[in-house]
């Protein structure tokens, strides 16, 4: 199920608001603001729907260097469904499989730092 995410909008970092809900189920929420706090900045913050992002699940990390990684790859998806020569829709999805790698590497690294206390 998709996770809904939002910007920080003092240090920019993306947050989950914690809800997961099918897009369907996005496009009917009202635009009411909805309380929420960051751990970024460790302040609290009121999002919407038009500032929210809806983020495919297996594109959604709490760790930092994992989600930029995730945000890389989905532009990359992006740019490579906009591409209208195969050459350059290639190079895109070599992007968007590269930003995936190394966000496999971010993750591993992050669980090896949290079995071992550092």
């Amino acid at each position: 199920m998709p996770t809904v995410v939002i910007k920080c909008p003092k240090i920019g970092r993306l947050l989950s608001t914690g809800m997961e809900i099918s897009s369907d189920e996005f496009a009917l929420l009202d635009d009411s603001p909805r309380p929420i706090h960051c751990p970024h900045c460790h302040g609290n913050h009121f999002w919407t729907k038009h500032n929210a992002i809806l983020v495919p699940a297996n594109r959604w990390s709490d760790i930092p260097e994992v989600q930029d990684c995730y945000m890389q790859a989905l532009r990359s998806a992006e740019q490579a469904s906009a591409a209208t020569e195969g050459s350059e829709r290639d190079f895109h999805l070599r992007m968007e499989r590269k930003w995936m790698a190394l966000a496999e590497g971010y993750q591993f690294l992050s669980e090896v730092e949290r079995r071992h206390g550092a």
